[in-house]
Protein backbone atom coordinates (compact mmCIF):
# COMPACT_ATOMS: atom_id res chain seq x y z
CA UNK A 1 0.00 0.00 0.00
CA UNK A 2 3.12 2.34 0.83
CA UNK A 3 4.06 2.46 -2.91
CA UNK A 4 0.99 3.72 -4.19
CA UNK A 5 0.76 6.72 -1.98
CA UNK A 6 3.71 8.16 -3.87
CA UNK A 7 2.19 7.55 -7.33
CA UNK A 8 -1.18 8.72 -6.21
CA UNK A 9 0.64 12.12 -4.84
CA UNK A 10 2.55 12.91 -8.11
CA UNK A 11 -0.76 11.88 -10.30
CA UNK A 12 -2.50 14.57 -8.25
CA UNK A 13 0.70 16.95 -8.94
CA UNK A 14 0.73 16.39 -12.22
CA UNK A 15 -3.05 16.78 -12.83
CA UNK A 16 -2.94 20.47 -10.87
CA UNK A 17 -0.01 21.68 -12.84
CA UNK A 18 -2.02 20.91 -16.03
CA UNK A 19 -5.00 23.00 -15.06
CA UNK A 20 -2.86 25.70 -13.75
CA UNK A 21 -1.10 25.68 -17.53
CA UNK A 22 -4.46 25.59 -19.09
CA UNK A 23 -5.98 28.37 -16.82
CA UNK A 24 -2.81 30.49 -17.86
CA UNK A 25 -3.28 29.43 -21.49
CA UNK A 26 -6.98 30.72 -21.49
CA UNK A 27 -5.81 34.11 -19.99
CA UNK A 28 -3.61 34.53 -22.54
CA UNK A 29 -5.72 33.73 -25.27
CA UNK A 30 -8.17 36.10 -23.77
CA UNK A 31 -5.11 38.96 -23.55
CA UNK A 32 -4.40 38.09 -27.57
CA UNK A 33 -7.90 38.63 -28.42
CA UNK A 34 -8.14 42.11 -26.73
CA UNK A 35 -5.04 43.10 -28.43
CA UNK A 36 -6.19 42.24 -31.62
CA UNK A 37 -9.20 43.66 -31.50
CA UNK A 38 -7.64 46.61 -30.54
CA UNK A 39 -5.94 46.71 -33.45
CA UNK A 40 -2.68 45.74 -32.11
CA UNK A 41 -1.42 43.80 -34.98
CA UNK A 42 -0.69 46.96 -37.04
CA UNK A 43 -0.68 49.35 -34.04
CA UNK A 44 2.10 47.16 -31.80
CA UNK A 45 3.45 44.88 -34.55
CA UNK A 46 6.32 44.00 -32.18
CA UNK A 47 4.21 43.44 -29.14
CA UNK A 48 1.63 41.68 -30.54
CA UNK A 49 3.93 39.51 -32.75
CA UNK A 50 6.02 38.54 -29.52
CA UNK A 51 2.52 37.43 -27.13
CA UNK A 52 1.91 35.27 -30.14
CA UNK A 53 5.28 33.57 -30.07
CA UNK A 54 4.98 33.45 -26.63
CA UNK A 55 1.70 32.01 -26.30
CA UNK A 56 2.32 28.81 -29.47
CA UNK A 57 5.73 28.48 -26.89
CA UNK A 58 3.23 27.79 -24.06
CA UNK A 59 0.56 25.61 -26.03
CA UNK A 60 4.15 23.51 -27.42
CA UNK A 61 5.50 23.48 -23.69
CA UNK A 62 2.23 22.20 -22.54
CA UNK A 63 1.63 19.77 -25.23
CA UNK A 64 4.89 18.26 -23.73
CA UNK A 65 3.70 17.90 -20.60
CA UNK A 66 5.94 21.08 -19.12
CA UNK A 67 3.47 22.84 -17.34
CA UNK A 68 5.79 25.24 -15.62
CA UNK A 69 7.16 26.06 -18.78
CA UNK A 70 3.79 26.18 -20.11
CA UNK A 71 2.81 28.82 -17.25
CA UNK A 72 5.54 31.08 -17.43
CA UNK A 73 4.90 31.19 -21.14
CA UNK A 74 1.44 31.78 -21.17
CA UNK A 75 2.00 34.54 -18.49
CA UNK A 76 4.54 36.10 -20.93
CA UNK A 77 1.88 36.33 -23.68
CA UNK A 78 -0.70 37.73 -21.42
CA UNK A 79 1.72 40.63 -20.44
CA UNK A 80 2.98 41.32 -24.11
CA UNK A 81 -0.89 41.18 -25.51
CA UNK A 82 -1.73 43.31 -23.04
CA UNK A 83 1.16 45.97 -23.56
CA UNK A 84 -0.16 45.63 -27.28
CA UNK A 85 -3.33 46.40 -26.80
CA UNK A 86 -2.44 49.34 -24.04
CA UNK A 87 -0.05 50.74 -27.25
CA UNK A 88 -3.11 50.13 -29.74
CA UNK A 89 -5.51 51.41 -27.54
CA UNK A 90 -3.28 54.34 -26.72
CA UNK A 91 -3.16 58.08 -28.92
CA UNK A 92 -2.08 57.89 -32.58
CA UNK A 93 1.15 59.90 -33.73
CA UNK A 94 -1.47 61.87 -35.64
CA UNK A 95 -3.93 62.80 -33.10
CA UNK A 96 -1.50 64.28 -30.83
Amino acid sequence: MRSIAPLLAAALLAGCASIDAQRSLTAAEVSLEGARAAGAEKQAPYEYTSAEALYQKAREESGRARYGDAVDHARRAAQMADQARAKASGPRPEEK
